[in-house]
């Protein structure tokens, strides 16, 4: 099974943009190519927040609609998930 990797600028960040939290990112494979269409979801507390499809160039960019602390999960079809924590702020 395949690994994804998630680049963004140099790891995940989320940035503050009108009062929103903002996750952006591309999905790459461990060979550093694109992966589209790649499930993108944002746990808090055990529970899904908001999720969505990575374009078909593998970026994507969610919206965190309150601070705390995430688990970002990544998933696709032929290839191992890919979770990270994070704190929006």
């Amino acid at each position: 099974m395949k690994k994804l990797g998630l680049i963004v600028i140099s790891s995940l960040l989320v940035f503050v943009v009108s009062a929103e939290n903002i996750v952006r990112g591309r999905v790459k494979d461990s060979a550093g190519n694109s992966v589209g269409y790649v499930t993108v979801a944002a746990e808090q507390s055990g529970k899904v927040v908001t999720a969505l499809a990575a374009g078909a160039d593998g970026r994507f960019e969610l919206t965190l609609a309150q601070d705390g602390d995430y688990t970002i999960e990544l998933s696709s079809v032929g290839y191992q998930s890919v979770t990270r924590q994070i704190s929006a702020v």
